[in-house]
């Protein structure tokens, strides 16, 4: 049977899951500003796909695009990241 390959996610796809892992996990607190310089390093990345994926995260409502200051982790109650969580599941199945 002939499979198809997986086709590798965009850049800022990638370093979208990765800042989101940081909050999920509590490595980026609520209210905390998110140092965009010291995550492009990290990754290794230019700061362009960098900013791609705050954007993708602030669709989600996991951060704060902020003018002039830049992006920070929005204070979520514990029922709206459960149920963020949940959804994230959900479309990881699929």
């Amino acid at each position: 049977m002939n499979e198809l390959p997986v086709a590798p996610k965009p850049l800022p796809m990638q370093v979208a899951d990765y800042i989101r892992d940081l909050i999920i996990h509590d490595r980026l607190k609520p209210g905390e500003r998110i140092r965009e310089r010291a995550i492009a390093e990290t990754l290794n990345v230019s700061r362009t796909p960098l900013r791609d994926a705050l954007k993708i995260l602030a669709m989600e409502r996991l951060v704060d695009l902020l003018p002039n200051r830049g992006a920070v982790v929005v204070q979520s109650s514990d029922q709206e990241i459960a149920d963020m969580l949940t959804v994230y599941t959900e479309l990881e199945a699929l």
